[in-house]
């Protein structure tokens, strides 16, 4: 059991979204205000960059963003498709004056990009905070609710107050595995350069064999995201070699 999708469950949006949803909702009044300066302290921005935020996000009114793709060192051929399209459709799903659930779908979207079953145990995995009941009531409830009092995941952190330290309740930062992955990375990059330019990804081009070459040549800097890069493609690689055993 792990605790993967917390932020995206409980909508850890670093945007005007909140803002302009109750601005829809509610019309201006305290209620916006306060959710202005909600977002304002959870971003970290000043009073004119909100306000501009929350300008350009209501001349765009409900349009949904267009669904990035990460096409770095893949295949030419691939990487000259015009348009991909999410797996799920979702994003079409209508949320009315609720324009900031989309951004709030998005995030539970992006939480399920990876695979579960490689596990070297053999046991299933679950993540319990993508359970349906917890995902339906948690996008039912209004985006704004979730930054109130200026605090990212807002109820959720109310919800276990009485369970858990206040230094845990009310931090807002903590350590990650970047370092770890990193050291990763530079203590094996030889086997992971000859995995990846060796392997069937670069036999069947999916992968830009030389621009993989290339990106494992050119001293990456250890922060780079270029390293996050070559392990998702070694990643895949994995993936596609267990269909092989």
């Amino acid at each position: 059991m792990d605790g993967n999708g917390g932020d995206n469950l409980f909508c850890y949006l670093h945007s005007a979204a909140p803002v302009v949803d109750r601005l829809r909702c509610e019309g201006f009044g305290r209620g916006a205000i306060s959710t202005f300066r909600d977002m304002c302290q959870v971003t970290g921005c000043d009073i004119p960059t909100m306000t501009r935020a929350v300008g350009r996000r209501w001349v765009r009114r409900n349009q949904t963003a267009p669904w990035s793709v990460d096409l770095r060192l893949l295949a030419r051929r691939i990487g000259d498709r015009q348009a991909i399209e999410p797996l799920a459709p979702w994003l079409s799903t209508p949320v009315g004056r609720h324009g900031g659930k989309r951004d709030h779908i998005a995030l539970i979207m992006r939480a399920q990009f990876h695979l579960h079953g490689l596990a070297a145990s053999g046991l299933p995995r679950f993540s319990p905070l993508a359970s349906q009941p917890l995902l339906e009531f948690c996008l039912g409830i209004p985006t704004w609710l979730w930054c109130r009092g200026g605090t990212n995941r807002a109820l959720a952190r109310a919800a276990f107050a009485a369970a858990l330290p206040e230094e845990i309740v009310k931090r807002t930062s903590k350590a990650g595995p970047d370092s770890f992955i990193h050291q990763y990375f530079n203590t094996h990059r030889k086997l992971l350069r000859e995995q990846l330019l060796d392997g069937l990804l670069a036999q069947h081009d999916v992968i830009d064999r030389n621009a993989v070459n290339e990106a494992f040549q050119s001293g990456i800097r250890s922060d780079s995201e270029l390293v996050l890069r070559l392990l998702d493609l070694a990643e895949a690689e994995n993936w596609a070699k267990s269909w092989q055993e």
